[in-house]
């Protein structure tokens, strides 16, 4: 084949029928582990979603209470099968999270990450999952004190499918300490 003339418009070929029928079952090999395998063999079922919480907790390095209120997102993976378990991995971070001191009117703002894993056993993943998440409450403005921590308690419902069916997050009261 020759090379085209200088300034010739060159137009892509048209995919071949067998390009396109191979693309069209790799979409449908990657997308086809839906929700109706899922509770069956070998199967990841990814989820994420954002709850909202509000609560009161405690400022360890000034004790003042602090009314907290702020957004909780959740992704989580489940990977195993009925007949050899489940690990169910979790992330979650605060968002928009943001605090008000009681008695000094003094602001805060929620920060951070946290994560981990359950071992779940064999059988269908059915099941209400709770765990604790912590992350950090620090002054905004010039820091006056270190940051405290703040604990969520987080309860997560798994369908038969392993998809997350509803979560929930509450603010835990209460001062624990000087965040890491």
């Amino acid at each position: 084949m020759r090379a085209p003339a200088l300034g010739t418009l060159l137009r892509p070929r048209r995919p071949s029928a067998v390009f396109v029928a191979a693309a069209l079952g790799l979409v449908v090999a990657v997308t086809g582990v839906g929700v109706a395998g899922a509770a069956r063999v070998g199967v990841t079922a990814v989820d994420s979603r954002r709850v909202t919480f509000t609560g009161t907790t405690v400022a360890s390095a000034t004790n003042e209470n602090v009314e907290v209120a702020g957004t909780l997102h959740v992704v989580t993976a489940l990977r195993g099968s009925d007949e050899a378990g489940w690990t169910l991995s979790w992330s979650t971070n605060v968002d928009n999270t943001v605090g008000t001191g009681q008695t000094t009117a003094d602001r805060y703002r929620g920060t951070g990450t946290d994560g981990g894993y359950f071992v779940l056993p064999a059988g269908p993943p059915v099941r209400t999952v709770t765990f604790s998440a912590s992350f950090r409450l620090s002054p905004l403005g010039p820091p006056t004190h270190p940051p405290s921590p703040i604990r969520l308690t987080v309860d997560l419902v798994l369908d038969e499918s392993g998809r997350l069916g509803n979560v929930g997050a509450h603010l835990d009261p209460g001062a624990i300490g000087p965040a890491d």
